[in-house]
């Protein structure tokens, strides 16, 4: 079954071009005998129904169509071709930040960032991932306090999260002297965005769910990108997390919830002047009828854990 519609046609404006039966995941849209778009039951089509996805509304060329009780007129619009330049440039020159002003981002700021973070890509529109920002101070502080203290009451006897061998740890810790001042869980940054989702016991989603927390990560790390702000995407706070159940409960984050990344950011103490030059960038493989042709590097780089085998 899916959500209730409350779809709306102005029929005066609709021209019959049937490109929003062609976008309905929910096979709700048909053209009936006066050429106008007509919607189905919403229990229709075996149960599918609408999936709220409104790409009927934003496909309109007219803005005939209104759905969820949107109005199209209040729709963003495509930015013009300079968008793509603007995107190179973006990718081109973000970096990952380690030093932050101690100060938390502006309130409003954050939350204009998390309506647009509304729009980011689930599978089937489930739009399932739950956000979980941490702006307040205080809040950040209890959290380094607790578990930046088990973490390293862990580490002295010789309890690591998988993720970190003793190794890696002790270059961690030599960081903190530069790179991660002080905090080389959470590089001292001022803000934290989680993106998470329920597991329910037995669920076979599991590992969906998990790409979709880390598919929305990477879109929010650009999104801050693109507002000036300092991001830093950190696998390490997920496997401290997961050895302390005290962090769940600081975060409000349930046991049964799943999440990979971490993000810390904020206002960046140290602003990047250019991008850098990787033509030796990661291998690409293009696979032509026949043949494949590989270029690029081959292999990557190694972290001071990592080996060849």
């Amino acid at each position: 079954m899916g959500i209730d519609p409350q779809f709306r046609l102005d029929e005066e404006k609709c021209v019959g071009c049937g490109l929003c039966t062609k976008v309905c995941e929910g096979l709700m849209l048909h053209i009936n005998a006066n050429g106008k778009v007509e919607i189905a039951d919403n229990d229709a089509w075996n149960g599918r129904g609408c999936w709220g996805c409104q790409h009927c509304m934003a496909v309109c060329p007219k803005g005939a169509i209104s759905i969820n009780g949107k109005d199209p007129d209040l729709c963003a619009t495509p930015p013009g071709r300079e968008i793509a330049d603007l995107m190179d440039a973006l990718i081109l020159t973000r970096r990952s930040c380690r030093r932050y002003i101690d100060k938390p981002v502006d309130q409003a700021l954050v939350q204009q960032l998390m309506r647009i973070m509304g729009n980011v890509p689930t599978g089937g529109n489930r739009q399932g991932v739950e956000y979980t920002v941490v702006t307040d101070p205080l809040v950040m502080k209890q959290l380094h306090d607790v578990v930046y203290t088990k973490m390293e009451e862990n580490a002295a006897a010789g309890k690591l999260p998988s993720i970190l061998s003793s190794s890696f740890y002790s270059f961690l810790k030599e960081s903190e002297k530069t790179v991660r001042p002080d905090d080389l869980l959470f590089c001292s940054a001022p803000n934290l965005f989680i993106a998470h989702q329920e597991v329910p016991e037995g669920s076979v989603w599991g590992s969906d769910k998990a790409l979709e927390c880390a598919v929305t990560t990477a879109y929010f790390e650009l999104l801050c990108a693109a507002h000036g702000l300092g991001a830093v995407i950190m696998s390490t706070p997920v496997g401290v997390f997961e050895m302390i159940p005290e962090s769940y409960d600081i975060l409000g984050i349930p046991r049964n919830h799943v999440f990979g990344l971490v993000v810390g950011f904020g206002y960046p103490e140290i602003t990047y002047k250019r991008g850098v030059q990787r033509e030796d960038g990661s291998a690409v493989h293009e696979v032509h009828y026949g043949y494949i042709d590989t270029y690029g590097r081959v292999g990557g780089h190694f972290a001071p854990d990592e080996s060849l085998d």
